[in-house]
């Protein structure tokens, strides 16, 4: 199970064994590129990282569509290069609401980003201090039991 927290800047994976035990955890850093190329280093990463793990079921978080600014347009720019990069590669995936992942981690899905952090340590012994991290695990956690 691969979980996906798409972000322009620090994208967060999760890969998961059936038996829910992390495989690894790492953020796709894209510091000094600028977006597009920034989006084009987190799909090529992202479709090696699922190749890697072939049959592997991937969940990606959505943009969270309610949000205002030119992060919107970032976000959903980058939200279709990943997809179009998994398509083309052959891969399929799930899309999974921000407020869907709040829930399913915390409860409600309106939790702030601190709480998802607590709760998927709280509630599944995973311990991270990165809310992206967090998150993905979450997405992948959520691919597993949801």
């Amino acid at each position: 199970m691969i979980g996906i927290d798409p972000s322009i800047r620090n994208t967060a994976v999760v890969v998961l064994a059936p038996d829910a035990s992390v495989l690894e955890s790492f953020l796709i850093s894209t510091s000094g590129l600028d977006t597009v190329d920034a989006m084009i280093k987190v799909a090529d990463e992202i479709v090696a990282k699922v190749r890697e793990h072939a049959g592997a079921a991937v969940f990606i978080e959505s943009p969270a569509y309610g949000s205002f600014g030119q992060a919107v347009a970032q976000m959903s720019g980058l939200a279709y290069v990943i997809r179009t990069a998994l398509r083309r590669a052959g891969i399929s995936y799930r899309d999974v609401a921000p407020t869907t992942v709040k829930k399913f981690a915390c409860g409600s899905g309106k939790a702030k980003k601190n709480l998802v952090i607590k709760s998927v340590y709280s509630r599944f012994g995973f311990d991270t201090d990165d809310d992206n991290i967090a998150d993905a695990y979450a997405i992948a956690r959520y691919g597993l039991e949801g």
